[in-house]
């Protein structure tokens, strides 16, 4: 069979056929375990001046520990909202990475850090106009 590939408990035993000098061998079971590859995506932060439209959460992130497999792929999921000028938390809610079709994120130790949205003031410039006499 196929080696191993995804993260786990694995029995290995390897087989030699047989040939016209020997008969087929077996080694006993071994086993093994593959280890989930340990990353850390990060919320994006966003900001924006006051507009009086909300702010909603993009599902911009950032891969800020480890690394994935070449050929791997991470798509973030992101939640929150803000309108008026403050903070609020920009939650990372999910992560699913991918090869292709297929989801490989149970094959990752997957820490997720929340990010910030910020709303600031805007500026507003007066003039004074004076009258002349």
């Amino acid at each position: 069979g196929a080696a191993p590939v995804s993260a786990g408990s694995w029995y290995v035993q390897a087989t030699a056929a047989a040939t016209n000098q020997y008969n087929e061998g077996k080694s006993s079971c071994i086993a093994h375990t593959i280890a989930k590859k340990a990353v850390t995506y990060t919320a994006d932060n966003q900001s924006k001046v006051y507009d009086g439209t909300a702010l909603n959460a993009n599902a911009s992130c950032t891969l800020t520990t480890g690394s994935l497999v070449s050929g791997h792929t991470a798509t973030c999921t992101n939640t929150g909202s803000i309108t008026n000028v403050g903070s609020t938390t920009k939650t990372l809610s999910s992560v699913v990475i991918k090869s292709g079709d297929t989801d490989l994120s149970s094959n990752y130790d997957i820490t997720k850090v929340n990010g910030t949205l910020t709303v600031t003031k805007q500026t507003v410039n007066q003039v004074l106009l004076h009258q002349h006499q």
